[in-house]
């Protein structure tokens, strides 16, 4: 981003904020793709009974995480609106990864699903189950994916980044750690005061923490009268008043440097890219489209 982002601004600039929401658009109410896709599959699908393979990963596979794939990110926008600067909720920030992460699973397992359907129609055969997969590739091998007729294969895999990125990230949930939503960043240009602010907030932390243990101070085996008892529980609670106040204060200050990024964090270390999701879940729901048109097309042509 070149311009000056400032706490409480919304991270995506007026201009990409307009072409999200006619994306959006599009994605909500363009219901003629997935309907195409239906009639397609139907086609595919003939008269395969209830218990074959083929009718199982049609139905019980590729339709169904559509489905989930579509309230995926409807629940993230929903949520988590784009056009929205305030920061989340810890509540909000849970669903909203909980959201991304199914939807990358099934984005995953779709093109899995797609490519069962694709081996089983060309009755493509091999002992190894994970050659029966778009993702597969073994050297000095045929793979499914090399049984695809030129044109076709030369568009699925396209640049291949789409492709690695959503093995990656699919990779990366299941395998390594689970995604995570910043509750914030701080501008640079405020990073000392904030710092500076979060010291006091661990003092108060410390003195506090002293100061109530002092309180509860007692010799071993003595046992407080009830007056005693009632004055030290009212100390008690003045002492946890004052700091709850002094802490709210900091805190305040702090959120005035504060502000949302819509990050979806792969690596809490930042080794691995971070994923600007409103715009990158619309983008991968009309690429997955696209790709599932493609193999669907050469089946029915075949």
């Amino acid at each position: 981003m070149t311009r000056k982002m400032v706490p409480g601004d919304i991270y995506y600039s007026d201009k990409n904020q307009r072409k999200i929401a006619e994306e959006y658009r599009v994605f909500l109410n363009n219901k003629s793709i997935l309907a195409d896709i239906a009639f397609k599959l139907e086609n595919i699908v003939g008269n395969c009974k209830h218990g074959d393979d083929l009718y199982k990963f049609v139905y019980y596979g590729l339709s169904r995480r559509l489905n989930l794939l579509e309230r995926c990110v409807v629940n993230v926008f929903e949520k988590n609106p784009f056009d929205n600067g305030k920061v989340p909720s810890e509540d909000t920030r849970t669903d909203v990864v909980l959201y991304i992460h199914c939807f990358y699973i099934h984005l995953y397992g779709a093109l899995e699903n797609l490519a069962r359907i694709y081996a089983i129609k060309t009755q493509y055969k091999s002992e190894n189950i994970f050659d029966l997969s778009f993702f597969y590739k073994k050297k000095k091998k045929v793979c499914l994916i090399d049984t695809l007729p030129t044109d076709v294969k030369s568009k699925f895999i396209g640049d291949t980044n789409w492709l690695k990125y959503v093995k990656e990230t699919r990779d990366a949930l299941v395998h390594q750690e689970p995604g995570y939503l910043p509750p914030y960043f701080v501008n640079i240009d405020n990073e000392s005061e904030w710092r500076r602010l979060e010291t006091l907030k661990r003092s108060e932390q410390l003195e506090y923490a002293k100061r109530f243990a002092e309180l509860n101070k007692r010799p071993r085996g003595f046992f407080p009268d009830s007056d005693e008892l009632m004055e030290r529980l009212s100390k008690q609670r003045e002492l946890e008043k004052k700091h709850d106040e002094k802490i709210t204060l900091l805190n305040n200050q702090q959120e005035k440097y504060q502000m949302f990024v819509p990050t979806f964090v792969l690596d809490t270390g930042y080794k691995k890219p971070s994923i600007l999701y409103h715009p990158q879940l619309l983008i991968d729901m009309k690429t997955l489209y696209e790709k599932i048109n493609l193999i669907l097309d050469c089946l029915i042509t075949k």
